[in-house]
């Protein structure tokens, strides 16, 4: 069970490294990126919730889903990190340019949510770009096996629209479905990373189902 808790979090440590640097990838130019000018804060957590002004977004567990705190969060991260073989320091969890606003999981692991608020390196950056810049890094993942999904779609949660991206992630007999929502909130993205199971699907919809617009 630690490996698949240590895979779900792989994503959070992806998503934070892929953003492409400048020459990589180009800005939308096309003026249709959102310039809500709002100081970005992060958002509370309690032992059955969260909410963020910032993000747009509530949250309450539903029961048998259990919320981490701050501080289970970056030791989570760490952990993960280990299990990985990922190098020492790869995370660096004070560099606020990418902040983990929540995690919600299953007494299990799986299925769980991560909320994240990233900066973009490159102004004009789209969500749809992000996660192409993700594609590219999760198919090029050494000793893993990643499949992932063509398609960028539009997705709703919680009322607000957000470009999805699934991938599935096969390694050393864990089979698992990985789900990224990304969207523009201010002058951060705003994702919503969704790890389960075939056989924790619904489950997983359950926890999509405790967001509500703030």
């Amino acid at each position: 069970m630690k490996k698949q808790i240590a895979a779900s979090l792989l994503l959070c440590i992806l998503l934070t490294n892929c953003s492409p640097k400048s020459g990589d990838i180009s800005p939308d130019d096309s003026g249709n990126q959102d310039h809500t000018e709002q100081t970005y804060e992060r958002g509370t957590l309690s032992e059955t919730g969260y909410e963020s002004r910032y993000m747009g977004l509530r949250f309450i567990a539903p029961e048998g889903f259990t919320m981490a705190t701050a501080e289970e969060i970056d030791t989570l991260m760490n952990a993960g990190a280990e299990a990985l073989g990922l190098e020492e320091g790869i995370i660096d969890l004070a560099n606020l340019t990418t902040v983990y606003e929540m995690m919600v999981s299953a007494p299990l692991g799986v299925p769980n949510v991560v909320v994240m608020a990233e900066k973009p390196l490159l102004n004009g950056l789209t969500p749809d770009q992000y996660l192409e810049a993700l594609k590219i890094q999760l198919t090029n993942l050494p000793a893993m096996s990643y499949s992932v999904e063509g398609r960028i779609t539009p997705a709703v949660v919680a009322g607000q629209t957000y470009s999805k991206l699934t991938a599935t992630l096969e390694m050393e007999g864990i089979s698992m479905v990985q789900d990224y929502y990304v969207r523009k909130a201010g002058e951060r993205f705003a994702a919503l990373i969704v790890s389960y199971s075939a056989e924790t699907e619904s489950e997983m919809r359950t926890l999509l189902d405790g967001f509500t617009t703030y």
